[in-house]
């Protein structure tokens, strides 16, 4: 019953006309609504719904510290190539003494060396970004978050149920009301239902 409104064909119907994904997570694992069939993906809860919505930022994290690694040994392991190969070189040419070639082959390690640092920074850049959005993501779909903005968790204080509508809670009805600092507890003394 608690539910019910989330039967309503009306809300179904806009669930699949509206163009952006849609993730519900009504109830718990065991409540189904008619709204859980018209989204694009159903949590068993609303809490499983935030996680499919945000990324774990520690898993982000890690990614980051693991392309970081990689592309620092890829720069390492191309910049020592890129020197034995050079070194290589010098040892044929020294009985030449072709010394262009050397300060040609210098500069072009530098420019590699240069154009292969400004990737890794600019890869890095991009993923540290990546990051900050994903971490804003998660910020905006905390529920405490909500709270801090002035809105309140009302709940049964009898059977810790929410009070979703003034037919949850009936006058002399004890309620806890949840704040973002602290809490109340309250007696209903009337309700008016529109």
């Amino acid at each position: 019953e608690d539910l019910w409104c989330f039967n309503d064909e009306r809300i179904a119907r806009a669930i699949r006309e509206t163009r952006a994904p849609v993730v519900t997570g009504v109830g718990h694992e065991t409540d189904t609504t008619l709204v859980d069939g018209a989204a694009d993906m159903r949590a068993p809860t609303p809490s499983a719904g935030a996680e499919r919505i945000a990324p774990d930022v520690e898993q982000i994290k890690e990614r980051l510290a693991e392309f970081r690694l990689r592309l620092a040994d890829s720069a390492q392991y191309e910049i020592t190539e890129r020197r034995d190969q050079l070194d290589d070189a010098l040892h044929k040419l020294r009985l030449i003494s072709p010394s262009s070639y050397i300060r040609n082959e210098r500069q072009r390690l530098d420019e590699a060396h240069s154009r292969l640092a400004k990737a890794v920074q600019n890869h890095l850049t991009t993923l540290q970004r990546d990051l900050h959005a994903h971490r804003r993501a998660l910020d905006l779909a905390n529920p405490h978050n909500l709270l801090a903005r002035g809105y309140a968790v009302v709940t049964r204080a009898l059977d810790g149920k929410r009070v979703l509508s003034a037919l949850d809670a009936a006058p002399g009805t004890s309620v806890a009301i949840q704040f973002d600092k602290g809490h109340l507890v309250a007696t209903v003394k009337d309700r008016t239902l529109e």
